[in-house]
């Protein structure tokens, strides 16, 4: 086994942090070549406690052989010892004996840790490690040995040092390019105040504060929201933008005060007509609920199902019929798939307010500087690495002319 380790330079833990190689942990049932970016997205039913993690996405492979990907926070003590609990949990649960993980090559070695005889004693040694970012989730639960796997680095070294060296070099002048960065910004502004009509000037003011953390998210759907219900733009494009501004207008109609009051009442009507089977299930679900081992979306979507079952109408119960409603539509949304969607339409609401072509022509420059920066502070995403492939032979053809 090789794990990769460069104290003299930045570190093991400052190095999984800046190396953009899979920022995951990867929990796998066979090492297999599935593409997962072509391959269509699937209904994977893989059912994990609500407090160690939940499903964003699934996609369904060419065969049946199955990757489960882990999205974690690197050397966060309370995100790995989450993470070795929905291991050891996906393990036990699943029979599935192979982990595989980034930052090393091979068969991890974890057998100094067998010089601790006392399981204490070990545990305590391997938590310290831990809290250091010296070990991740996988690597602690393995040294507890409380189930049996392998854990296997998926690196490849010499692209990981490629990647390193990369990093290195990019170093010596990244100040230099954010210098020059803020500089062409500075100028960009100056334009932007003579060519910027008020409401997209009200729009850039919106997504800068959007970015900086100073309007919630739920304000700002509601601010895109409207313009693009004022020009009659079709958003069915993006139904987890849709799914989340629904909820946000349910919201002012819910008396969450009165949920649990109203939940508690049609309980004990409903159980009039239940069976015995049917009132021990929907008790089990609901302690299971209580203990974050299903979610709310699962507990609520039983008892609307159950109601339904029954002929119970939930009408008597609006808050909590709307409540349920809420949970469901909230479960529905994929996040990530989301903020890739409001980046997009921020996009769109830019083109629907430009009034001439140098309004559109100022804005792609002020991308293709924020495409700079993220390129020397190693912090673009997927989609701008695509933009960037799409419009650099764009760009070049009218610099030249």
């Amino acid at each position: 086994m090789v794990k990769f380790n460069d104290c003299s330079m930045l570190g093991e833990r400052r190095m999984r942090k800046i190396l953009k190689i899979a920022l995951t942990l990867t929990l796998v049932l066979t090492l297999t070549n599935i593409d997962l970016l072509s391959a269509e997205e699937g209904n994977l039913k893989l059912d994990i406690p609500e407090k160690y993690g939940r499903v964003i996405e699934s996609y369904q492979g060419k065969d049946n052989r199955l990757i489960v990907q882990i999205q974690d926070l690197h050397t966060n003590y309370e995100a790995q010892a989450n993470e070795a609990k929905l291991i050891y949990y996906l393990l036990k649960n699943e029979g599935w004996r192979l982990v595989a993980t980034e930052g090393a090559e091979g068969e991890v070695d974890i057998s100094i840790f067998e010089l601790f005889h006392d399981a204490a004693t070990k545990e305590e040694v391997a938590r310290f490690f831990m809290s250091k970012g010296q070990i991740n989730g996988a690597e602690y639960l393995h040294i507890l040995k409380k189930i049996p796997f392998i854990i296997y680095g998926a690196e490849d070294a010499d692209l990981y040092k490629k990647h390193l060296d990369s990093f290195k070099d990019s170093l010596s002048y990244k100040d230099d390019v954010l210098q020059y960065c803020w500089q062409v910004k500075q100028a960009l502004n100056e334009i932007k105040r003579n060519i910027y009509t008020p409401e997209l000037r009200e729009l850039d003011r919106k997504i800068s504060a959007y970015d900086e953390r100073k309007i919630s998210l739920n304000d700002y759907v509601s601010y895109l929201s409207e313009i693009f219900t004022e020009h009659s733009i079709d958003l069915d494009r993006f139904p987890n933008f849709e799914r989340l501004n629904g909820i946000i207008e349910l919201e002012e109609k819910i008396d969450f005060k009165k949920v649990e009051k109203e939940h508690l009442e049609a309980i004990k009507e409903l159980s009039q007509s239940l069976s015995e089977e049917e009132l021990a299930d929907l008790i089990v679900k609901g302690v299971d609920f209580k203990a974050e081992k299903i979610s709310a979306g699962k507990y609520y979507g039983h008892l609307r199902r159950l109601a339904a079952k029954k002929n119970f109408s939930l009408h008597f119960y609006p808050n909590l019929e709307r409540y349920i409603y809420y949970i469901i539509i909230s479960e529905q949304i994929n996040h990530r798939r989301l903020f890739n969607d409001i980046k997009s339409l921020e996009e769109l609401a830019r083109k629907t307010l430009y009034t001439n072509d140098d309004q559109a022509r100022l804005d792609r420059l002020f991308k293709n500087i924020d495409i700079l920066e993220g390129f020397i502070n190693i912090k673009l995403t997927n989609e701008d690495v695509q933009y960037y492939h799409t419009h650099k032979s764009v760009e070049s053809n009218a610099s030249k002319g």
